[in-house]
């Protein structure tokens, strides 16, 4: 089916609901009175609705967009819905201007989804939806509450540059629903996880901002010197960034779980049985634990002698506890700073 409707004037409702149009649909600059229902419609080539006026229900649930599609510059007076449509090819939505609520539910987007200068007065959903492309909502406005809620962006980081945000803007900060950053992509991903960082400390989520700082952090290991690309890995491995309290804790378990254990081999030598062995557990954890955190004074109090009739090594081993006692104390309490939003 070959639909033009360029410019015209539909004052009452239409119903194009699991129509195939097979040689593209051409509704630009037309206007539709009533309710549009599009919905399971397959536009087999092009759709263009760029400058429609929707001033009724615009349905587009569960379409599919075989070719490139234009919505730029449509108004859509009253609720829109894109719940579940696959658009397979370039899309834009550029300067469309939504009254009333927006749902993009499951929406697919395998190309390019351009929404520069869109304006969202009501509501805006995108969860679930996933961006295979290149996602732009540079300049405009989500005025109502937005949710990007579980959207998955497999390829690019999508742009926010010079956009109004409401208040209450969802993201969902887990690695898995963003693209792998990689050396070829590391130096474009750090300015637009930057850009997110800086919306999300403007709407006063420091949890959302820390996770896009973790984003940046993981960028800027790709692009630095093997020194860098160290002290990064290590920085992550130890603390995930200054956000895990988990990792620090465990570091420290470790360190005295260790030391105990190199405390212990002088006194295996000397041990009758396995039950004389055990007897020095708890005196090699105490002290282990008192070498890890020397800086509280322990061992001198409690262990004034211990080195005396050890090995030489056992003082490095002590000495290697204390400065990683120090560092996993500094990123537990940096954790802690980050998680609890303490200033």
């Amino acid at each position: 089916m070959d639909t033009n409707f360029i410019q015209a004037k539909l004052n009452g409702s239409v119903d194009f609901g699991g129509v195939t149009f097979c040689e593209g649909a051409h509704f630009a600059r037309a206007y539709i009175g009533g309710g549009a229902g599009f919905s399971d419609a397959d536009f087999a080539k092009e759709a263009a609705f760029s400058d429609v006026s929707f001033d009724g229900f615009a349905d587009f649930m569960n379409a599919s967009f075989g070719r490139d599609c234009s919505f730029s510059h449509a108004k859509f007076q009253k609720r829109a819905y894109f719940d579940l449509a696959a658009f397979s090819s370039f899309t834009s939505f550029d300067r469309a201007q939504f009254e009333m609520r927006a749902d993009f539910l499951g929406t697919a987007f395998s190309d390019g989804a351009v929404f520069s200068d869109a304006v969202f007065a009501g509501s805006v959903w995108f969860a679930e939806a996933q961006f295979d492309g290149d996602p732009s909502f540079n300049n405009g406005a989500f005025m109502g509450k937005t949710s990007f809620e579980n959207a998955r962006f497999t390829s690019q980081v999508p742009e926010f540059f010079k956009r109004e945000f409401y208040d209450g803007t969802i993201f969902t900060t887990d690695k898995k629903y963003w693209p792998k950053t990689n050396y070829h992509n590391a130096a474009n991903f750090k300015i637009l996880y930057i850009r997110l960082a800086q919306v999300m400390a403007q709407l006063h989520k420091p949890d959302d901002e820390h996770f896009f700082r973790r984003q940046e952090m993981r960028c800027k290991r790709m692009l630095g010197n093997w020194v860098d690309w160290l002290f990064l890995s290590l920085y992550a491995l130890v603390s995930d960034y200054g956000y895990s309290i988990g990792r620090p804790i465990a570091g420290l378990a470790l360190t005295v779980m260790a030391g105990a254990v190199a405390f212990m081999l002088p006194r295996a030598r000397h041990a009758s049985d396995w039950a004389e062995l055990f007897s020095f557990v708890p005196e090699m954890l105490g002290a282990s634990l008192s070498s890890t955190l020397a800086f509280l004074g322990f061992l001198r109090r409690f262990h004034p002698n211990f080195f005396e009739s050890g090995p030489g090594w056992i003082e490095t081993v002590s000495g290697t506890q204390t400065m990683l006692g120090v560092v996993f104390l500094f990123f537990l309490g940096l954790g802690l700073r980050n998680r609890f939003r303490l200033k």
